[in-house]
């Protein structure tokens, strides 16, 4: 399926932006050979696949962030005005460009001078007005707290309103809903369908079905790095489950613990399986092993703030061995300093009581010691692992 032809002279039409024959080159590689996809006046494109498929190079190229090589790549003069965009990468370009500045703050005496959402704004990455755009998102309570103190999520809205910043005509989502909360995610639904509503065209990069707004009307399907499919929503779709089958519906999980449609008795009977065929408790390199009457973590009365903001205040939290524990809240309640006061990668656990695999902190033992028992993998964590090196 391709996409309607172009007119003779494709800046006869105003707003119009289009591939054509294009590919684009990530690194030392060429993308997307021979691809053709036109985006009209009025049009809402979602861009699917799975992952790694090449959908974030697509619309990367879209925002002239990569080149386009081969063919021709059609859009307006001002690409800054014409195209917002939101992404990951530009979320790793935010940190690690705060991160850089340390060097600079240590050397000149003010260490505390660091970054803030409105700061965002003023750099270049939206020169709207802070409050307006802010308050379309609901962040205007985050716009002078420093942005290394905001949780993916929070980072993620504050990105959304540096691009609507820019009354752009066209606002491109690079999986816009990933690390929101549930509440944060419906919110951000109903922007996103209110900026449709109002003219703006929206460009929706997901690989989950359920994110396919109903305000979608084209969907241009990539997959092992080419254009599989484009055209309108309900001719593609059917192509999207060919490529992507849904194998499995997602479980809903009751309060005992069983799925949903599966009775408790049933789910009593797998745990036993389950445990039968345990493995004895873990040994560490050392030959240490998890003591089962020695609880994993402790922390008592444990707070941890910046200035006046308290991220956690006088919190008291016992994992004992053979525990399973869900860490549940909205963006920003402070779930990630949590985690990072275990896995020894914040500050302030030298300030407070906590003790990890019945050791307390800060009585000589090395970071390593605590890392080698803790196995850990977030999307802070992936956003600052970006190395050029090989899997």
């Amino acid at each position: 399926m391709l996409s309607d032809p172009l007119p003779a002279d494709p800046f006869s039409e105003p707003g119009l932006i289009a591939f054509e024959n294009a590919a684009i080159r990530l690194g030392g590689r060429i993308l997307l050979r021979n691809t053709n996809w036109t985006i009209w006046p009025g049009e809402q494109w979602a861009v699917v696949g799975a992952n790694g498929a090449g959908k974030s190079s697509l619309v990367r190229a879209l925002a002239g962030e990569l080149p386009v090589v081969r063919g021709r790549f059609h859009h307006p003069p001002d690409m800054r005005r014409t195209v917002g965009y939101v992404s990951f990468e530009r979320h790793r370009r935010l940190i690690a460009r705060e991160e850089a500045m340390d060097d600079a703050r240590w050397f000149s005496g003010d260490p505390d001078s660091l970054t803030t959402a409105r700061h965002v704004f003023d750099s270049g990455e939206g020169s709207g007005t802070a409050e307006q755009a802010a308050s379309r998102i609901g962040i205007r309570h985050l716009l002078d707290r420093a942005v290394r103190f905001l949780s993916t999520g929070e980072i993620r809205k504050v990105l959304i309103a540096c691009a609507l910043a820019e009354q752009p005509k066209i606002l491109v989502l690079d999986e816009p809903f990933d690390g929101l909360d549930v509440a944060s995610r419906e919110h951000l639904t109903g922007i996103i369908r209110s900026l449709i509503r109002s003219g703006t065209q929206v460009v929706l990069v997901t690989h989950r079905r359920s994110e396919l707004l109903p305000e979608m009307t084209h969907v241009i399907l990539v997959a092992e790095g080419r254009v599989a499919a484009l055209g309108p929503k309900e001719d593609v779709l059917p192509v999207w489950r060919k490529h992507c089958p849904v194998l499995h519906p997602p479980v809903r999980w009751e309060m005992d613990g069983s799925p949903r449609g599966r009775s408790a008795e049933e789910n009593i009977a797998g745990d036993a399986e389950h445990r039968e065929h345990s493995a004895a408790p873990e040994q560490s390199e050392t030959g240490e092993g998890t003591d089962a009457a020695t609880p994993l973590i402790e922390m008592n009365d444990v707070t941890v703030r910046f200035g006046e903001q308290i991220i956690l205040n006088h919190l008291h939290w016992t994992v004992r061995p053979g525990e399973h524990w869900a860490v549940t809240g909205p963006n920003g309640a402070g779930k990630t300093t949590l985690l990072r006061l275990i896995s020894g990668d914040h500050p302030q656990v030298y300030a407070n009581h906590v003790r990890l695999f019945g050791r307390k902190r800060g009585t000589g033992e090395s970071i390593w010691d605590v890392k080698r028992r803790i196995g850990i993998i977030s999307s802070e964590f992936q956003i600052r692992y970006r190395k050029s090196i090989r899997a």
